[in-house]
């Protein structure tokens, strides 16, 4: 059989990739909007996008991602104020990074299944985890952002973000969106609720000790009360093993820089700017989003070779 692809399932299989690339550049451009409105108490809603520095209400074809920054020059059509490069960047990572979730689901799904030629087949249940992973991706970019620029993590966003995705949590234990077979037990199909519930609970938990920790030893706390709903918010979207590694990405990331700033002397940074942890913890979630279930695995198969299947197990079934 012909292993070349014809020009037509070439485009077939683009496709979908064409349309999360589309689709995080629209999602990136209000992405910027909501991260530098919301802080600012303004409507995300109106005006439309407009110059910061002049006013000018932009027209559509002046507000297209990344390709009307491209055309203008970096440039507002009407003051000439350069416009900051984050915007494209902003919406050229969000486009990556939805195709990188979109090829994760693909080739997770294309080792359990293979029909006719190659064709991958998406169920329910895999659709609503692509949105949901698309919205969260959406939201920590959003709350990385604003800590960033006003280091504030902001309730009217962490908040009520929890028991949205603790929703979409319950949606997956309910057909069509369930993957529990039909003899599953109560319990097996609650799976995908009861780890977000643990994570919503142990994961914040975990924070507050840390923190007490560091009271006892530094005499002062080493996360804000924000991290800590923001650690609430990533085990509700994404459980508590996925939870985890998020945590624990994040303080790699958090610690590499903080030897990078004490080994250039602050010199770069300055000695008296504040690292803030939220965008640490927004990116750990986001890597673990995507590559967390092969870290995941990849331990559990070392704890099963070392001997400890029992806790192998336990961590597998939950």
């Amino acid at each position: 059989m012909d292993s070349q692809l014809t020009l037509s399932e070439l485009l077939v299989r683009l496709f979908p990739f064409l349309v999360c690339l589309a689709f995080g550049l629209v999602v990136g451009s209000c992405v910027n909007v909501i991260a530098y409105r919301v802080p600012l108490r303004k409507s995300i809603v109106h005006p439309g996008s407009f110059c910061p520095q002049c006013g000018f209400i932009l027209p559509w074809f002046d507000n297209i991602p990344v390709v009307s920054w491209l055309v203008l020059g970096a440039r507002c059509r009407s003051c000439k104020t350069l416009i900051s490069p984050r915007y494209p960047l902003i919406e050229s990572t969000l486009a990556l990074l939805y195709m990188g979730l979109f090829a994760q689901m693909y080739l997770q799904n294309a080792q359990a299944q293979t029909v006719g030629q190659q064709l991958i087949i998406f169920t329910s249940g895999d659709y609503l985890q692509l949105f949901v992973g698309a919205l969260f991706i959406g939201v920590m970019m959003i709350l990385a952002l604003i800590d960033i620029d006003f280091r504030l993590l902001p309730n009217a966003i962490t908040l009520p973000s929890i028991p949205v995705f603790l929703l979409f949590g319950l949606l997956m234990c309910i057909p069509p969106f369930s993957e529990a077979g039909k003899d599953a037990t109560l319990l097996m199909r609650l799976d995908p609720l009861i780890i977000r519930l643990i994570g919503m609970i142990a994961l914040p938990l975990a924070f507050v000790v840390l923190d007490f920790i560091s009271v006892l030893a530094f005499g002062k706390a080493g996360f804000g009360g924000g991290d800590v709903k923001l650690a609430a918010l990533i085990g509700a979207a994404l459980g508590w093993k996925l939870g985890v590694v998020a945590i624990i990405l994040s303080i790699l990331g958090g610690g590499i820089l903080a030897i990078l700033r004490l080994a250039t002397r602050n010199i770069i940074w300055g000695r008296k700017t504040y690292m803030a942890f939220g965008p640490f913890l927004c990116g750990g979630a986001v890597l673990s989003l995507i590559f967390g279930m092969e870290i995941v695995n990849t331990f559990i198969t070392n704890l099963g070779r070392s001997g400890t299947d029992a806790v192998a197990s336990l961590i597998a079934g939950w």
